[in-house]
C-alpha cells in the first residue's frame, strides 16, 4: 500500500503543480492536498484519471490482476469532506 501511495504522488506531482496545490499530508492509505477552490473540480476529475491508471508495470515490472481504483472527498475542514464523483 505504502509504495502504491508514493507512486501515486509521483504521478499526480505535475498535476498538482500545474493547479497551484500543495501536497498537506499522508496518513494511512490516504493523500490530503491543499487546491484552490477554482480548481477542485479539475484537479478530482484529472487526479482520479491518473491513479485509476497508475503505469504498474513501469513501475514495478506486473500489473495487478484486479482494477485498484481510487476515490475522492473534496471540503473546506476536515469535517465537511464530502465524496466527488469523477
Amino acid at each position: 500500500g505504502a509504495d502504491q501511495k508514493y507512486l501515486a504522488l509521483q504521478c499526480i506531482k505535475p498535476l498538482l503543480t500545474e493547479v497551484s496545490g500543495r501536497f498537506a499530508w499522508e496518513l494511512h492509505d490516504g493523500a490530503y492536498f491543499y487546491i484552490p477552490d477554482h480548481a477542485v473540480e479539475r484537479f478530482v476529475v484529472d487526479a482520479r484519471r491518473i491513479l485509476d491508471h497508475l503505469p504498474y508495470r513501469e513501475a514495478w515490472g506486473l500489473t495487478p490482476p484486479i482494477p485498484l481504483p481510487w476515490d475522492a472527498k473534496a471540503g473546506k475542514s476536515w469535517g465537511s469532506l464530502k465524496e466527488m464523483k469523477a
